[in-house]
């Protein structure tokens, strides 16, 4: 490989022997005195060459009286000198500096070309390594290829000649992204006392708090960035087997970024105890991710003894009036049609039920409200099948929809409706108080929309109970009516697992961008949604009602 050196035969000859390169460190020669000395000797002609340079590294240090000292030489410079400055902090040179030299910014190496040049140096030194050490040494650096040498340097002599992952962790203070991810998957499931337990372990181990809080927010960007382009190309500390280990979704790695920005914020203003700090914002973030789960148990308010003949007598006092009503309002022959033709004679109602249409009034001055026991809840409606411990332990996910179908809904997918779908469950997660719905609104809060037409919807999520759960209920006519109270209308309801969405996303990416009109016309619409018919509330009411004896 052709080098600079081979271009210029003197600079060769002369690489270590030269007199016309001077350099000058500003951060132990700041003084007005050393760049007079240095104007001084400006004017000797170079012995060999045509030049003389002066490279000042740091030249941020110089004092002021120092910068007004060489300002006259550098508007005025002679023709055989080449100065050099060199920084890492351009903004605290002066204005009058700036504007007479030219600007040259220096590109940060990436962590990829790091570790290759790394674990080249280390093996042409004979020096022994962890391979799983190499990126956090990268990612310590910065970017600087100088910092990551000098790293080296302090990990070999920790080591006694190996440069250990652990002794990387302990002694620059850096934490593993295994322990990253644990924590933050313990936060997104509300579990903060597991993250902070986590969290004091590592404080004990020595870690820089700065550090811990700068790598948490480097995997919440990789997480962003990926989910935005697919690309593993991208990361910078992360892996994909260790981003297929997060469990949290896109509106939380955003809202847990926003918090993490605000910490580094109050942490460069802090006099304090910094981890105590942290351990506010990590409770905080667990607060955000609220419930991931649906509860596994519905708890029931027991009935006190004292309370329990009152609430009797209270409910059966009302169940009395109502029954008086509907019997008054018999003798209206209209009453009697609608209520025959609109809840007596739903379709809902199933042929072999034991409800009659000729006696269309329950005795309700039969029911002994006191029947139930201290123990025992008074039976309740139940719109939907209960998530219970069946789909919360769930291993496996098979979808109802094959890939190509999947495919045909991401090429077919509306960007207006994709956005209404969105506002939607942001709203039912966020903002609905519904009684009835919330179990399931505590499961779809699970999910996310990747696409969404007319007639369809795409949802992910990793949790794989949730997706079984969701799955099993999603043509049930109860479902479809929620649906379509909420989203406008039935839908098709494709559900996918997050990491298997993925890969056939990135298939349809490739698609798109290539123009493939021949799988773009493979794309077929969705046919009309079949709903399952299932009792309706009025039916289970009645059903209720009629059980008690």
């Amino acid at each position: 490989m052709m080098t600079i050196l081979s271009y210029a035969p003197l600079c060769a000859e002369n690489e270590n022997k030269t007199i016309d390169i001077i350099e000058m460190d500003a951060a132990s020669n700041n003084g007005v005195d050393s760049i007079r000395e240095l104007r001084d000797k400006i004017q000797h002609l170079p012995s060999a060459g045509n030049y003389k340079i002066y490279i000042i590294d740091e030249v941020h240090m110089l004092s002021k009286g120092a910068f007004n000292a060489l300002l006259k030489t550098l508007e005025e410079p002679p023709a055989h000198a080449i100065f050099i400055f060199a920084t890492t902090d351009p903004q605290k040179i002066p204005l009058t500096i700036l504007s007479r030299v030219q600007r040259f910014n220096f590109r940060r190496v990436n962590n990829d070309t790091l570790v290759s040049q790394i674990k080249n140096i280390l093996e042409q030194e004979g020096i022994r390594y962890d391979e799983e050490s190499l990126p956090y040494i990268a990612r310590l650096a910065a970017g600087s290829m100088r910092d990551a040498l000098s790293i080296i340097d302090q990990a070999n002599a920790y080591g006694n000649g190996h440069i250990r992952f652990s002794d990387v962790m302990y002694s620059f203070g850096i934490t593993s992204n295994d322990n990253l991810i644990k924590i933050i998957n313990s936060l997104y499931d509300g579990n903060s006392a597991e993250a902070l337990s986590v969290f004091n372990d590592l404080k004990s181990g020595g870690i820089d708090p700065k550090q811990f809080v700068e790598s948490l927010l480097l995997i919440f960007k990789d997480y962003i960035i990926y989910e935005k382009t697919y690309k593993e190309s991208l990361f910078e500390i992360l892996t994909l087997d260790q981003l297929n280990a997060l469990k949290f979704d896109l509106g939380y790695a955003i809202n847990s970024s926003e918090l993490l920005y605000k910490l580094v914020k109050e942490m460069f203003y802090a006099n304090g105890n910094l981890f105590q700090l942290i351990e506010l914002y990590l409770v905080k973030m667990a607060r955000e991710a609220g419930i991931k789960e649906a509860k596994k148990e519905v708890e029931v308010m027991p009935i006190d003894k004292s309370d329990k003949n009152t609430k009797s007598e209270s409910i059966s006092q009302i169940l009395s009036q109502t029954q008086e009503i509907v019997l008054e309002s018999n003798a209206d022959s209209s009453i009697n049609e609608i209520l025959s033709s609109d809840i007596l004679t739903n379709d809902q109602i199933d042929s072999d039920s034991s409800f009659s249409e000729d006696d269309p009034i329950i005795n309700t001055s039969e029911i002994d409200l006191t029947q139930f026991d201290d123990d025992e809840a008074i039976p309740t409606i139940k719109l939907f099948p209960k998530y219970d411990k069946s789909f919360v332990d769930a291993k496996e996910f098979s979808p109802k929809f094959s890939t190509n179908e999947l495919k045909s809904a991401l090429i077919l997918s509306d960007q207006n409706h994709l956005k209404r779908a969105t506002m939607t469950l942001n709203y039912l997660v966020n903002l609905s108080d519904s009684k009835d719905y919330k179990e399931l609104i505590d499961v779809l809060k699970n999910m996310n929309i990747k696409a969404a037409g007319d007639n369809y919807i795409v949802l992910t999520s990793a949790n794989l109970g949730a997706l079984n759960y969701l799955q099993s209920i999603s043509y049930k006519q109860n479902f479809q009516e929620f649906i379509k109270d909420n989203f406008g209308s039935h839908k098709h309801m494709i559900f996918y697992e997050k990491n298997k969405f993925k890969e056939i996303a990135l298939e349809v990416v490739e698609i798109l961008k290539s123009n493939n009109t021949e799988e773009i016309k493979k794309a077929k619409s969705f046919s009309e949604v079949q709903v399952e018919k299932e009792h309706s509330s009025n039916k289970q009411l009645f059903d209720l009602l009629s059980s008690i004896k």
